[in-house]
C-alpha cells in the first residue's frame, strides 16, 4: 500500500560544488543521480535544504530538514508517482507524525513508524467503489468495467444512483451482454463511454438505464470508506472505527486488518442476550410440554431478556472496573485554589486486547490542611472498590476508594479515682490503644445518561426498555493553562538600526472581536494579533529605524478609532511630501477581512463590526490604497495578516454566508505602493501556535531579523513565499500561500526597493 524507500546518504561521487559553500554552509551541489540545495556541513547536508532527483527512482523531490545527510526531522516528499508524504522523518523514513497523499487522493493523517502506517491515524479512502458504484465479489479484476460475478449493491450518492439506479435492483446485462456471456476479455477500455444497464426491480417488468462508468478501482479493505484508529506496520490492528460507504459504523478491536470484537455496548449485550436467551427457551429433558409452553410465553420471555440484559451489563461494568490497574498512578502538584489534585496515568487492561489503555485524569478533592500529608503518604494508598458509568459508549470511571494504612496511636487520659479507704480523690494516667484509618473518595460528578433503546434481537418479537446509567448532576473538567517561559525567537535579539526621519509607520492588532459584538465566541478572536502587532512595533522602531513618534500604534481598533488614525497618517504624509521630505510609510494589519456580500471586495474588519456592517462601517482596502497613494508618499509598504474569506486564523467572523469565497483582487493604478498578503485565493491566514504569531507575522520577523532590516523587496517577497507555503503545510496541514500586489506605477522596480 505504501511506496518504501532506503535512506538516503550523500556518499555518491560528487560532480561538483555548482554554488556558495559546500563544506560548512549554503551552498548548491551535484551528484550522480541528484542535486541538493541548502545547508551543509562537514561537506553534507545538514540542515534545511531541498533535493531533487534526476533519475527514474520513486522520488522526485525532497524538501525538508537533513541530518549528517539523512532525511531527519520536518520535511515534505513528491514521489514520482504523484504520492506526497508531509511529516518527521528520522534515519531517512517515515517516522513520527505525518500526511500521506496518494495519487488517487486517498489520505492518511497519524503517526508512523520505519514507513508503515503504525500508532493512531484516520485513512481515508478515495478510490472506494467499483465501476459505477456497484459492489462485486469479486475485487481481483480491479481493472475490469464488467464483471464475471453477480452485482449485489448500489452505494447511496453513487454515479449509479443518481442515474437512476436502486439499491435491490438485479442487473441482467449490460450492452446486451449478459452476465454468464461476460468474459475476463473485457477490460477498461470501455471507461468513460455510455452503458446501457438491463434491470431487474422488484421482480417487476425490466427497465433499461444508460449510465456513464466513472473509475474502476480497489480500495484495499470491503467496502470501507474510512478507518480513525490504531495501526500496525499499515494494518488495521487495536481499536477502531470502520466507516462503509452504506453509511454503518462498526468500532471494536481489529487484527490484522479483520474485525474481532464490537466495542458496541448494545452489541455486547446483544450478544449475551441472545446466547442466554435461546439456552433458556429450550426444553428441558425432564420438562412437561404444558410446563414449558407456560415457562415460554411472549410476556415471561420479555421479562427474562430484560433481566439477562441487566446481568449483562452489570458484568460489563464489572469487567471494565476490574481491568482497570491503579499501580501506574502517579500524582500532579496540588492546586491550592480549588484543594485539588489530579491522578494521572491510570490505565486499563482489557479482556478482549492484550494492551493497555489510559484513563482520563481524575480531579480529586483533599482539604488543604491535608494534602500535604495526603501527598507524603500517597504510596502507601490502596484503590477499592471501583465503581464506572457509560458515557458516549464508554466505560468512565466514576468512583473509588483511597485507603491509607492504618495507624496505631496511643491516647493517654488522665482518669480521677476515689480512694475509700481515706476519702480522697487522686489522679491516675490511663492508656488506650486506637487504630486510625485515612479515607478518600474520587467521585465523578457528570450530567449525563445512557441509554440502550430497542436491541434488534435475532428472535422475534422483543421490545426492551431502556436501560440507563448513573444520572450526573456536574462535570469535572480538566483544563491546562498553558505558561509559556521564554518567548518566541523573534521576540528577542531584534537587531538595531539608525533612524530614518522621514519614514512613518501605522500598526494595528485586532484580536479580541468577542468583547464588542455580541454573538462572538473566543473562538472568532484572532490569535496572538495583538502580540504579532507589539513585536513588529519593537521591529518598526529599532529594526526599520522608525522614529518614535512616528509610529501610530493601536490595538483592538474600533472603526472610529481605525478611520482617525488611517486619516491621522494620511495627513502626516501629505504634509511631508508637500515640504519636500518624500515620507515612507510602513502599515502593519494583523485581524479579520472579510469580503462583501455581493461584489467580493475586500474589507478591514474593525473589532466593534459584523460582516452585516461591513461596506459601511469597515475599511474598504481599495478605497484605504488609493488615499494613501494620494499623499505623494515615496514608498508605501503595506503588510496584512488577514484572510478576506470570510474565514480567519482559526475561525472567521459570523459571516453573511456560509461558505469562504475568493476575495477580489483589484489592480493598484498608481501610487508608490506594494502590499503583501498572508494568503492568497480562498486560502486562510493561519497561525503558528508554537511560535504565538501568525504565521506570515512570525516570518516576516524571523527574515527582518536574520538581515538585520537589509533586504530587497523582491528577495523579502519569495523569502515569504518559499517559507509560509512549506511551512502552513507541515504545521498547520493546510495550504497558505503570500502573494504581493503593486502599483503600476512601480511593478519594473519594486524588487529592487530596500527599506
Amino acid at each position: 500500500m505504501l511506496m518504501f524507500f532506503p535512506m538516503i546518504f550523500f556518499g555518491q561521487t560528487v560532480v561538483k560544488c555548482v554554488q556558495g559553500d559546500c563544506d560548512d554552509g549554503e551552498g548548491i551541489k551535484n551528484y550522480m543521480d541528484r542535486t541538493y540545495q541548502g545547508s551543509f556541513k562537514n561537506g553534507i547536508p545538514h540542515g534545511n535544504g531541498v533535493c531533487i532527483w534526476n533519475n527514474n527512482g520513486p522520488i522526485e523531490r525532497y524538501e525538508g530538514e537533513w541530518e549528517n545527510g539523512i532525511r531527519t526531522g520536518k520535511g515534505l516528499i513528491i514521489y514520482r508517482s504523484g504520492s506526497k508524504y508531509v511529516g518527521e522523518f528520522k534515519d531517512g523514513v517515515r517516522n513520527g507524525n505525518g500526511t500521506y497523499t496518494w495519487a488517487n487522493g486517498s489520505e492518511y493523517n497519524g503517526e508512523f513508524m520505519n514507513n508503515y502506517l503504525h500508532g493512531k491515524g484516520k485513512m481515508i479512502y478515495n478510490d472506494s467503489y467499483i465501476g459505477v458504484g456497484f459492489t462485486t465479489d469479486d475485487y481481483a479484476k480491479t481493472s475490469k468495467i464488467l464483471t464475471d460475478r453477480v452485482i449485489t449493491k448500489i452505494y447511496a450518492g453513487s454515479p449509479a444512483e443518481q442515474a437512476g439506479f436502486m439499491v435491490g435492483d438485479v442487473i441482467l446485462s449490460v450492452n446486451n451482454i449478459y452476465f454468464n456471456e461476460w468474459t475476463k476479455d473485457e477490460d477498461s477500455k470501455k471507461i468513460g463511454k455510455k452503458h446501457k444497464f438491463l434491470v431487474k426491480r422488484e421482480n417487476k417488468t425490466t427497465k433499461k438505464i444508460k449510465v456513464r462508468i466513472a473509475k474502476v478501482s480497489k480500495k484495499g479493505s470491503d467496502d470501507i470508506k474510512s478507518y480513525d484508529g490504531e495501526w500496525s506496520q499499515s494494518k488495521f490492528e487495536g481499536m477502531g472505527t470502520a466507516t462503509y460507504y452504506d453509511g454503518f459504523n462498526r468500532k471494536g478491536v481489529w487484527m490484522e486488518d479483520r474485525f474481532v470484537q464490537s466495542l458496541v455496548i448494545e452489541d455486547r449485550i446483544k450478544e449475551v442476550v441472545e446466547s442466554k436467551i435461546n439456552e433458556w427457551q429450550k426444553k428441558g429433558e425432564f420438562e412437561k410440554t404444558a410446563v414449558y409452553q407456560e415457562r415460554v410465553k411472549e410476556d415471561n420471555r420479555i421479562l427474562k431478556v430484560k433481566e439477562f440484559q441487566a446481568l449483562a451489563l452489570e458484568d460489563l461494568k464489572n469487567e471494565f472496573c476490574k481491568s482497570i490497574d491503579f499501580s501506574n498512578i502517579e500524582l500532579s502538584s496540588y492546586d491550592p485554589d480549588n484543594e485539588t489534585f489530579i491522578l494521572k496515568n491510570g490505565r486499563y487492561l482489557p479482556s478482549y486486547y492484550n494492551k493497555y489503555y489510559s484513563l482520563d485524569d481524575l480531579v480529586i478533592s483533599i482539604p488543604i490542611d491535608e494534602a500535604p500529608d495526603f501527598k507524603k503518604n500517597f504510596s502507601s494508598f490502596s484503590f477499592k472498590n471501583p465503581e464506572c458509568i457509560i458515557v458516549d459508549d464508554n466505560f468512565i470511571l466514576s468512583f473509588v476508594e483511597l485507603h491509607g494504612k492504618d495507624e496505631v496511636k496511643l491516647i493517654s487520659h488522665m482518669d480521677s479515682i476515689w480512694n475509700e479507704i481515706d476519702s480522697s480523690w487522686f489522679l491516675r494516667e490511663r492508656t488506650e490503644t486506637r487504630i486510625e484509618s485515612s479515607l478518600y473518595t474520587y467521585r465523578l460528578d457528570d450530567a449525563q445518561d445512557y441509554t440502550i433503546t430497542d436491541i434488534n434481537y435475532d428472535f422475534s418479537d422483543i421490545v426492551i426498555d431502556d436501560v440507563a446509567s448513573a444520572v450526573i448532576n456536574k462535570k469535572s473538567r480538566i483544563s491546562t493553562a498553558k505558561l509559556r517561559v521564554g518567548s518566541s525567537s523573534v521576540n528577542k535579539n531584534i537587531p538595531t538600526n539608525p533612524q530614518v526621519d522621514n519614514r512613518y509607520a501605522l500598526i494595528i492588532g485586532n484580536e479580541d472581536y468577542k468583547s464588542q459584538q455580541t454573538g462572538l465566541n473566543d473562538e472568532q478572536n484572532v490569535d496572538y494579533a495583538k502580540s504579532d502587532a507589539k513585536i513588529f512595533r519593537e521591529y518598526a522602531l529599532n529594526t526599520l529605524g522608525v522614529p518614535e513618534d512616528n509610529i501610530e500604534f493601536i490595538l483592538d481598533a474600533t472603526s472610529v478609532e481605525m478611520r482617525r488614525t488611517i486619516n491621522k497618517i494620511c495627513k502626516l504624509l501629505e504634509l511631508e511630501s508637500k515640504k519636500g521630505k518624500n515620507p515612507e510609510l510602513i502599515f502593519y494589519y494583523a485581524g479579520h477581512g472579510h469580503p462583501a456580500e455581493n461584489t467580493n471586495i475586500p474589507y478591514l474588519m474593525p473589532v466593534d463590526i459584523s460582516a452585516n456592517e461591513l461596506t459601511d462601517y469597515a475599511i474598504k482596502l481599495d478605497k484605504m490604497y488609493k488615499d494613501l497613494s494620494a499623499t505623494g508618499a515615496s514608498k508605501i509598504t503595506i503588510f496584512l495578516d488577514a484572510c478576506f474569506t470570510g474565514g480567519g486564523r482559526e475561525s472567521g467572523l459570523l459571516a453573511s454566508r456560509g461558505v469562504k469565497v475568493s476575495p477580489k483582487t483589484e489592480k493598484i493604478m498608481n501610487g508608490n505602493l506594494i502590499v503583501f498578503s498572508a494568503s492568497s485565493k480562498d486560502q486562510s491566514a493561519l497561525p503558528y501556535h508554537e511560535e504565538e504569531h501568525g504565521m506570515f507575522t512570525y516570518y516576516i520577523l524571523k527574515k527582518l531579523q536574520e538581515s538585520k532590516g537589509d533586504i530587497s523587496m523582491g528577495d523579502f517577497a519569495d523569502y515569504l513565499t518559499d517559507n509560509v507555503s512549506i511551512q502552513s503545510i507541515k504545521i498547520n496541514d493546510k495550504e497558505q500561500v503570500p502573494v504581493v500586489n503593486v502599483s503600476e506605477d512601480v511593478k519594473e522596480k519594486w524588487r529592487n526597493w530596500r527599506f
